[in-house]
């Protein structure tokens, strides 16, 4: 189970510098976005190059959603991409607060930044107090996800 709550986040108000945290490239792929789930495959690219694959399967949902993630090895991953549909990149920022993860995301194809928050349960992610540097929330705005954002490139 994923649960997390999303925000969008003005670089200038970080109170740190993004280049000083561990981060990933990230494309995903998408080959379904139903209604009822995503299928998407990830390549993940860490800092000193080493690439890494996976198939992921998620239900639809906005706050929490279920989830299974597969490795998968590149030739798999090129076979996949040669049927998916849409892509998008970004740049994943990671950021260890307290007892959270946050995760920063630096899009290729848009001018804003997102944060997610990932939780344990929905009654600790519906009692989580935003930081005051957070922006706007938006768990709750599909046009922000990430499926969605890539039917957009």
């Amino acid at each position: 189970m994923e649960i997390e709550r999303k925000f969008i986040v003005n670089e200038k108000r970080l109170p740190f510098k993004l280049n000083r945290l561990v981060n990933y490239y990230i494309t995903q792929s998408y080959l379904d976005t139903g209604d009822k789930s995503i299928v998407r495959i990830r390549r993940i690219k860490d800092i000193h190059g080493k690439e890494t694959y996976k198939l992921e399967f998620k239900t639809f949902g906005l706050l929490s959603r279920e989830e299974i993630c597969l490795n998968i090895d590149y030739g798999k991953y090129l076979e996949l991409f040669s049927i998916c549909k849409t892509s998008l990149s970004k740049t994943r920022y990671i950021f260890p607060y307290n007892k959270f993860t946050f995760e920063i995301d630096v899009y290729e194809d848009y001018d804003f930044i997102t944060l997610e928050v990932e939780f344990n349960s929905e009654e600790q992610a519906n009692s989580f107090e935003p930081l005051d540097w957070f922006g706007e929330e938006i768990t709750y705005d599909k046009k922000y996800k990430n499926n969605n954002l890539a039917k957009l490139i």
